[in-house]
Protein backbone atom coordinates (compact mmCIF):
# COMPACT_ATOMS: atom_id res chain seq x y z
CA UNK A 1 0.00 0.00 0.00
CA UNK A 2 1.16 3.15 -0.44
CA UNK A 3 3.23 5.00 2.01
CA UNK A 4 1.57 1.98 4.34
CA UNK A 5 3.03 1.08 7.09
CA UNK A 6 4.99 -2.56 5.88
CA UNK A 7 7.92 -2.71 9.00
CA UNK A 8 7.27 -1.20 12.50
CA UNK A 9 8.59 -1.55 15.79
CA UNK A 10 8.03 0.57 18.60
CA UNK A 11 9.88 1.40 21.98
CA UNK A 12 13.66 1.02 21.61
CA UNK A 13 13.29 -1.97 18.68
CA UNK A 14 15.57 -1.98 16.29
CA UNK A 15 15.10 -2.59 12.37
CA UNK A 16 17.60 -3.82 10.44
CA UNK A 17 17.75 -4.66 6.37
CA UNK A 18 20.69 -5.81 5.11
CA UNK A 19 21.01 -6.91 1.26
CA UNK A 20 23.52 -7.72 -0.95
CA UNK A 21 23.09 -8.17 -4.97
CA UNK A 22 25.09 -10.87 -7.17
CA UNK A 23 23.07 -9.94 -10.01
CA UNK A 24 22.20 -6.80 -12.20
CA UNK A 25 19.39 -5.61 -9.60
CA UNK A 26 19.47 -3.70 -6.35
CA UNK A 27 20.78 -4.70 -2.99
CA UNK A 28 18.04 -2.71 -0.87
CA UNK A 29 14.56 -1.81 -2.88
CA UNK A 30 11.74 0.16 -1.15
CA UNK A 31 9.05 0.87 -2.89
CA UNK A 32 5.38 2.69 -1.87
CA UNK A 33 6.17 1.36 1.81
CA UNK A 34 6.85 2.67 5.06
CA UNK A 35 9.18 1.71 8.05
CA UNK A 36 8.30 3.00 11.68
CA UNK A 37 10.58 2.49 14.74
CA UNK A 38 10.17 4.05 18.40
CA UNK A 39 13.47 5.27 19.71
CA UNK A 40 15.46 2.54 18.53
CA UNK A 41 17.77 2.54 14.72
CA UNK A 42 16.92 1.88 11.77
CA UNK A 43 19.86 0.81 9.78
CA UNK A 44 19.76 -0.27 5.80
CA UNK A 45 22.88 -1.60 4.34
CA UNK A 46 23.04 -2.67 0.92
CA UNK A 47 26.03 -3.64 -0.92
CA UNK A 48 26.23 -4.64 -4.67
CA UNK A 49 28.67 -7.94 -5.12
CA UNK A 50 28.13 -7.45 -8.95
CA UNK A 51 30.16 -4.31 -10.93
CA UNK A 52 26.88 -3.74 -13.36
CA UNK A 53 24.17 -4.22 -10.65
CA UNK A 54 21.99 -1.28 -9.88
CA UNK A 55 21.57 0.85 -6.56
CA UNK A 56 22.63 0.04 -3.24
CA UNK A 57 19.87 1.31 -1.47
CA UNK A 58 16.82 2.46 -3.42
CA UNK A 59 13.93 4.49 -1.39
CA UNK A 60 11.65 5.00 -4.00
CA UNK A 61 7.82 5.94 -4.80
CA UNK A 62 6.01 6.73 -1.70
CA UNK A 63 8.02 5.00 0.64
CA UNK A 64 8.34 7.04 4.14
CA UNK A 65 11.32 6.34 6.94
CA UNK A 66 9.67 7.67 10.73
CA UNK A 67 11.77 7.17 13.36
CA UNK A 68 12.49 9.07 16.88
CA UNK A 69 15.37 7.56 16.92
CA UNK A 70 18.17 7.28 14.48
CA UNK A 71 18.60 6.32 10.59
CA UNK A 72 21.59 4.47 9.11
CA UNK A 73 21.83 4.16 5.30
CA UNK A 74 24.87 2.24 3.92
CA UNK A 75 24.75 1.75 -0.32
CA UNK A 76 27.54 0.82 -2.56
CA UNK A 77 25.63 0.84 -6.11
CA UNK A 78 27.23 -0.83 -8.90
CA UNK A 79 27.78 0.95 -12.43
CA UNK A 80 24.22 0.72 -13.55
CA UNK A 81 22.67 3.14 -11.20
CA UNK A 82 24.01 4.40 -7.57
CA UNK A 83 25.10 4.24 -4.06
CA UNK A 84 21.77 5.60 -2.09
CA UNK A 85 18.80 6.60 -4.68
CA UNK A 86 15.94 8.54 -3.00
CA UNK A 87 13.24 9.38 -5.72
CA UNK A 88 9.20 10.08 -5.11
CA UNK A 89 7.24 11.96 -2.65
CA UNK A 90 8.41 9.84 0.13
CA UNK A 91 10.24 11.90 2.69
CA UNK A 92 12.41 10.82 5.77
CA UNK A 93 11.33 11.76 9.57
CA UNK A 94 13.45 11.32 12.97
CA UNK A 95 14.23 12.79 16.13
CA UNK A 96 17.94 11.57 15.75
CA UNK A 97 20.89 11.28 13.62
CA UNK A 98 20.06 10.88 10.08
CA UNK A 99 23.41 8.96 8.42
CA UNK A 100 23.77 8.15 4.32
CA UNK A 101 26.84 6.84 3.12
CA UNK A 102 26.84 6.42 -0.58
CA UNK A 103 29.64 4.32 -2.81
CA UNK A 104 30.10 3.63 -6.53
CA UNK A 105 33.37 2.48 -7.67
CA UNK A 106 32.41 2.68 -11.29
CA UNK A 107 30.19 5.40 -13.52
CA UNK A 108 28.15 7.19 -11.00
CA UNK A 109 27.36 8.71 -7.85
CA UNK A 110 27.74 7.64 -4.51
CA UNK A 111 24.29 9.64 -3.28
CA UNK A 112 21.64 10.92 -5.49
CA UNK A 113 19.03 12.79 -3.97
CA UNK A 114 16.21 12.99 -6.31
CA UNK A 115 12.95 14.83 -6.75
CA UNK A 116 12.38 17.38 -4.27
CA UNK A 117 12.95 14.48 -0.83
CA UNK A 118 12.30 15.57 1.73
CA UNK A 119 14.87 14.37 4.90
CA UNK A 120 14.26 15.78 8.37
CA UNK A 121 15.81 15.15 11.81
CA UNK A 122 14.01 17.50 14.26
CA UNK A 123 17.26 17.69 17.32
CA UNK A 124 19.88 15.17 15.67
CA UNK A 125 22.64 15.83 13.19
CA UNK A 126 22.56 14.93 9.10
CA UNK A 127 25.31 13.37 7.70
CA UNK A 128 26.03 12.47 3.97
CA UNK A 129 29.16 11.03 2.49
CA UNK A 130 29.51 10.34 -0.98
CA UNK A 131 31.91 8.86 -3.40
CA UNK A 132 31.80 7.72 -6.82
CA UNK A 133 32.28 9.17 -10.95
CA UNK A 134 30.10 12.04 -9.05
CA UNK A 135 29.78 12.24 -5.10
CA UNK A 136 26.45 13.62 -4.17
CA UNK A 137 23.79 14.76 -6.22
CA UNK A 138 21.24 16.78 -3.47
CA UNK A 139 17.69 17.82 -5.59
CA UNK A 140 16.28 17.15 -2.18
CA UNK A 141 15.46 19.43 1.09
CA UNK A 142 17.26 18.52 4.09
CA UNK A 143 16.10 19.80 7.58
CA UNK A 144 18.31 19.26 11.16
CA UNK A 145 16.20 21.68 13.25
CA UNK A 146 12.88 21.67 14.74
CA UNK A 147 11.13 24.38 12.08
CA UNK A 148 11.36 25.47 8.71
CA UNK A 149 13.27 28.38 10.51
CA UNK A 150 14.44 26.62 13.09
CA UNK A 151 15.36 27.28 16.63
CA UNK A 152 16.68 23.98 17.98
CA UNK A 153 17.99 21.10 16.26
CA UNK A 154 21.60 19.97 14.91
CA UNK A 155 23.54 20.47 12.19
CA UNK A 156 24.75 18.99 8.69
CA UNK A 157 27.47 17.70 7.66
CA UNK A 158 28.50 16.64 3.53
CA UNK A 159 31.43 14.84 2.31
CA UNK A 160 31.55 14.43 -1.39
CA UNK A 161 33.97 13.25 -4.37
CA UNK A 162 33.72 12.49 -7.27
CA UNK A 163 36.49 10.47 -8.87
CA UNK A 164 35.53 11.47 -12.82
CA UNK A 165 33.98 14.65 -14.65
CA UNK A 166 31.40 15.24 -12.70
CA UNK A 167 30.67 17.54 -9.49
CA UNK A 168 31.62 16.59 -5.92
CA UNK A 169 29.01 18.07 -4.13
CA UNK A 170 25.61 19.36 -6.62
CA UNK A 171 22.70 21.53 -4.65
CA UNK A 172 20.12 22.02 -7.41
CA UNK A 173 16.33 23.15 -6.81
CA UNK A 174 16.84 22.52 -3.34
CA UNK A 175 17.99 23.52 0.43
CA UNK A 176 20.31 22.81 3.42
CA UNK A 177 18.64 24.34 6.48
CA UNK A 178 19.79 24.01 10.05
CA UNK A 179 20.16 25.63 13.44
CA UNK A 180 23.36 24.06 13.94
CA UNK A 181 27.00 24.50 12.05
CA UNK A 182 26.78 23.33 8.90
CA UNK A 183 29.87 22.06 6.72
CA UNK A 184 30.48 21.09 3.18
CA UNK A 185 33.19 19.57 1.17
CA UNK A 186 33.42 18.74 -2.30
CA UNK A 187 36.21 17.81 -4.38
CA UNK A 188 35.82 16.73 -8.09
CA UNK A 189 38.69 15.14 -10.49
CA UNK A 190 37.06 17.27 -13.64
CA UNK A 191 34.39 19.18 -12.03
CA UNK A 192 33.61 21.75 -9.73
CA UNK A 193 33.99 21.03 -6.18
CA UNK A 194 30.77 22.42 -5.07
CA UNK A 195 27.90 23.91 -6.60
CA UNK A 196 24.75 25.44 -5.87
CA UNK A 197 21.99 26.53 -8.39
CA UNK A 198 18.81 25.87 -9.88
CA UNK A 199 15.03 27.44 -8.33
CA UNK A 200 15.47 28.28 -4.74
CA UNK A 201 18.50 26.87 -4.20
CA UNK A 202 20.04 27.84 -0.42
CA UNK A 203 22.52 26.75 2.02
CA UNK A 204 21.20 28.22 5.85
CA UNK A 205 22.33 27.95 9.28
CA UNK A 206 22.03 29.63 12.43
CA UNK A 207 24.77 28.81 13.55
CA UNK A 208 27.92 29.19 11.27
CA UNK A 209 28.81 27.69 7.67
CA UNK A 210 32.12 25.98 6.44
CA UNK A 211 32.83 25.39 2.70
CA UNK A 212 35.51 23.71 1.38
CA UNK A 213 35.60 23.00 -2.52
CA UNK A 214 38.21 21.89 -4.99
CA UNK A 215 37.82 20.80 -8.60
CA UNK A 216 37.82 22.94 -11.86
CA UNK A 217 36.45 25.39 -9.91
CA UNK A 218 36.30 25.45 -5.99
CA UNK A 219 32.62 26.64 -5.42
CA UNK A 220 30.18 27.87 -7.70
CA UNK A 221 26.62 29.68 -7.54
CA UNK A 222 24.15 30.35 -10.09
CA UNK A 223 20.05 31.28 -10.15
CA UNK A 224 19.76 33.59 -7.15
CA UNK A 225 21.43 31.09 -4.90
CA UNK A 226 21.93 31.71 -1.45
CA UNK A 227 24.24 30.87 1.13
CA UNK A 228 23.75 32.34 4.65
CA UNK A 229 24.43 32.45 8.33
CA UNK A 230 21.93 34.20 10.42
CA UNK A 231 24.05 33.71 13.25
CA UNK A 232 27.48 32.66 12.91
CA UNK A 233 30.35 32.94 10.98
CA UNK A 234 30.86 31.82 7.01
CA UNK A 235 34.53 30.41 5.95
CA UNK A 236 34.88 29.12 2.58
CA UNK A 237 38.02 27.74 0.44
CA UNK A 238 37.68 27.42 -2.78
CA UNK A 239 40.47 25.74 -4.77
CA UNK A 240 40.82 25.02 -8.40
CA UNK A 241 42.52 24.15 -11.73
CA UNK A 242 40.50 27.19 -13.57
CA UNK A 243 39.44 29.25 -10.90
CA UNK A 244 38.60 29.72 -7.23
CA UNK A 245 34.97 30.95 -6.71
CA UNK A 246 32.99 31.41 -9.59
CA UNK A 247 29.33 33.57 -9.07
CA UNK A 248 27.72 33.66 -12.33
CA UNK A 249 25.61 36.30 -14.22
CA UNK A 250 22.68 34.43 -13.25
CA UNK A 251 23.53 35.85 -9.50
CA UNK A 252 24.52 34.21 -6.01
CA UNK A 253 24.91 35.52 -2.72
CA UNK A 254 26.91 35.17 0.12
CA UNK A 255 25.64 36.15 3.18
CA UNK A 256 26.72 36.29 6.90
CA UNK A 257 23.60 38.18 8.04
CA UNK A 258 20.77 37.98 10.35
CA UNK A 259 18.23 39.55 8.07
CA UNK A 260 15.78 37.14 6.34
CA UNK A 261 13.60 40.28 4.52
CA UNK A 262 15.62 41.71 2.01
CA UNK A 263 18.69 40.02 3.12
CA UNK A 264 20.66 40.01 -0.41
CA UNK A 265 20.48 44.31 0.21
CA UNK A 266 20.05 45.09 3.99
CA UNK A 267 22.58 46.05 6.05
CA UNK A 268 22.32 43.33 8.81
CA UNK A 269 22.01 44.29 12.78
CA UNK A 270 23.76 40.74 13.92
CA UNK A 271 25.59 38.24 12.34
CA UNK A 272 29.24 36.57 12.00
CA UNK A 273 32.37 37.29 9.80
CA UNK A 274 32.87 36.15 6.01
CA UNK A 275 36.25 34.49 4.79
CA UNK A 276 36.88 33.81 1.88
CA UNK A 277 40.41 32.15 0.21
CA UNK A 278 40.09 31.41 -3.16
CA UNK A 279 42.78 30.18 -5.53
CA UNK A 280 43.76 29.00 -8.95
CA UNK A 281 46.67 26.77 -9.53
CA UNK A 282 46.67 26.77 -13.24
CA UNK A 283 44.93 29.73 -14.86
CA UNK A 284 42.22 31.81 -14.24
CA UNK A 285 40.24 34.04 -11.46
CA UNK A 286 41.03 33.42 -8.22
CA UNK A 287 37.77 35.35 -7.40
CA UNK A 288 35.29 35.73 -10.68
CA UNK A 289 32.17 37.82 -9.07
CA UNK A 290 29.98 38.11 -11.80
CA UNK A 291 26.64 39.70 -10.07
CA UNK A 292 25.12 38.99 -7.03
CA UNK A 293 26.36 39.87 -3.20
CA UNK A 294 28.49 39.28 -0.15
CA UNK A 295 27.62 40.93 3.10
CA UNK A 296 28.28 40.60 6.74
CA UNK A 297 27.85 41.72 10.07
CA UNK A 298 31.16 41.31 11.30
CA UNK A 299 34.59 41.46 9.54
CA UNK A 300 35.10 40.33 5.82
CA UNK A 301 37.95 38.93 4.47
CA UNK A 302 38.42 38.09 1.29
CA UNK A 303 42.03 36.92 -0.40
CA UNK A 304 42.02 35.36 -3.54
CA UNK A 305 44.90 34.19 -6.06
CA UNK A 306 44.65 34.54 -9.90
CA UNK A 307 47.50 32.84 -12.81
CA UNK A 308 47.88 33.36 -15.84
CA UNK A 309 46.28 36.69 -17.91
CA UNK A 310 43.35 36.49 -15.16
CA UNK A 311 42.79 38.78 -11.77
CA UNK A 312 43.13 38.05 -8.30
CA UNK A 313 39.83 39.31 -8.19
CA UNK A 314 37.31 40.21 -10.11
CA UNK A 315 33.96 42.12 -9.46
CA UNK A 316 31.10 43.30 -11.40
CA UNK A 317 27.40 43.35 -12.21
CA UNK A 318 25.17 44.46 -9.33
CA UNK A 319 24.56 43.41 -5.75
CA UNK A 320 25.85 44.63 -2.57
CA UNK A 321 29.62 44.11 -1.35
CA UNK A 322 29.13 45.37 2.20
CA UNK A 323 30.12 44.31 5.75
CA UNK A 324 29.66 46.12 9.33
CA UNK A 325 33.37 45.43 10.22
CA UNK A 326 36.04 46.12 9.03
CA UNK A 327 36.55 44.67 5.17
CA UNK A 328 39.98 43.53 4.01
CA UNK A 329 40.96 42.68 0.32
CA UNK A 330 43.76 40.66 -0.84
CA UNK A 331 44.34 40.05 -4.57
CA UNK A 332 46.80 38.86 -6.32
CA UNK A 333 47.74 37.67 -9.73
CA UNK A 334 50.93 36.10 -11.68
CA UNK A 335 50.09 37.22 -14.77
CA UNK A 336 49.63 40.20 -17.09
CA UNK A 337 46.33 41.30 -15.31
CA UNK A 338 44.88 43.68 -12.54
CA UNK A 339 45.41 41.95 -8.75
CA UNK A 340 41.78 43.50 -8.31
CA UNK A 341 39.14 44.79 -11.09
CA UNK A 342 36.05 46.71 -9.82
CA UNK A 343 33.38 47.07 -12.68
CA UNK A 344 29.77 48.29 -13.50
CA UNK A 345 29.83 50.62 -10.72
CA UNK A 346 30.53 48.62 -8.01
CA UNK A 347 30.77 49.67 -4.17
CA UNK A 348 32.51 48.22 -1.83
CA UNK A 349 31.85 49.19 1.48
CA UNK A 350 32.05 48.72 5.67
CA UNK A 351 29.37 50.89 7.15
CA UNK A 352 31.32 51.24 10.76
CA UNK A 353 34.84 49.33 10.15
CA UNK A 354 38.27 49.78 7.82
CA UNK A 355 38.42 49.06 4.60
CA UNK A 356 42.09 47.95 3.06
CA UNK A 357 42.25 46.52 -0.53
CA UNK A 358 45.78 45.33 -1.94
CA UNK A 359 46.17 44.65 -5.34
CA UNK A 360 48.94 42.87 -6.68
CA UNK A 361 49.94 41.59 -10.96
CA UNK A 362 50.97 43.36 -13.67
CA UNK A 363 48.50 45.60 -12.52
CA UNK A 364 47.37 46.72 -9.15
CA UNK A 365 43.79 47.75 -8.64
CA UNK A 366 41.21 48.97 -11.49
CA UNK A 367 38.59 50.74 -10.13
CA UNK A 368 35.27 51.77 -12.34
CA UNK A 369 33.07 51.82 -8.81
CA UNK A 370 33.71 53.04 -5.48
CA UNK A 371 35.96 51.80 -2.15
CA UNK A 372 33.84 53.57 0.84
CA UNK A 373 34.36 53.41 4.49
CA UNK A 374 30.87 54.84 5.75
CA UNK A 375 27.12 54.18 6.36
CA UNK A 376 26.51 56.75 3.51
CA UNK A 377 27.62 55.57 -0.11
CA UNK A 378 25.79 58.94 -1.67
Amino acid sequence: NAGATSLSTSSIGTITLNGKATGIWNAVRIGEAGLVAGTGLISLTGTSLYSGSYDGVRLEGTTSINTSGALTINGTGGSAHYGVWMSGTGSINAAGDITINGQNTSTNWGVYLDNGYNIKTTAGNISLTGSGAGGIYSYANLLAGNAATPTSGGGITVNATANSSSYGLEVTTSSLVSYGPISLTGTSAGAHGVIVHGANAKVQSASGITINGAGTWGLTLYDNAIIQSTGGNIGITANGTTGGLYIDSTIGHILASNMTVAPTTATPTAGGTLTINASTSSSGQGALIYNGSLISYGAMSLTTRGRGGSQGLYVGGTGAFKSVGDLTIDAATTGASWGMQLESGRVIQSTAGNVSVTGVGDYGVYMNGSIVASNDTA
